[in-house]
């Protein structure tokens, strides 16, 4: 995934393990089922989806995740959102799955994702090959007697004859 492809499309769905985080409605389900997770902890795991393998400083989740008019102590803040993070993700800063911390720099997102496109993205583009875009079924042993019975026949070859 390209650094920030998912700034520039907010209506994705990113899968991980069992994991699917709908950049939507800004949720987390783990195998379909809603995970509680925080505001922050949800931003800053947005963040690290958006550039997965790249050390991510604690400069960059600082101006990410606060205005800069806000005065806290960002490191404590960063550290503790990355803690409910891998506590909703069920991740150990020990033996990471999900995020691991890279000393004295950041953290990095480890694990593989795929990124489901928005069925509006799918549903506009137009097919390529206007054959390839309407799936046909495959055909079946009953189906191939079927139609051999009623006087259809099937043209694919078949390894066998009737």
């Amino acid at each position: 995934m390209p650094t920030n492809s998912l700034n520039r499309t907010p209506n994705t769905v990113v899968l991980f393990g069992v994991f699917e985080a709908d950049l939507r409605s800004d949720e987390l389900r783990k195998k379909g089922v809603k995970v509680r997770i925080q505001d922050l902890p949800f931003r800053t795991l947005k963040l690290l989806l958006s550039r997965p393998n790249e050390v991510i400083t604690r400069e960059e989740f600082r101006q990410t995740l606060w205005p800069g008019d806000v005065f806290v102590d960002f490191d404590l803040g960063i550290r503790s959102a990355i803690k409910r993070l891998r506590d909703a993700l069920g991740d150990s800063a020990e033996n990471p799955i999900f995020v691991e911390t890279v000393d004295r720099r950041g953290y990095r997102w480890i694990a593989p994702t795929h990124v489901e496109l928005p069925a509006e993205a799918v549903a506009g583009a137009e097919p390529e090959d206007e054959d390839l875009a309407t799936p046909t079924p495959a055909p079946t042993f009953a189906s191939h007697w079927n139609w051999k019975i009623t006087g259809w026949w099937w043209q694919a070859p078949w390894p066998w004859e009737f």
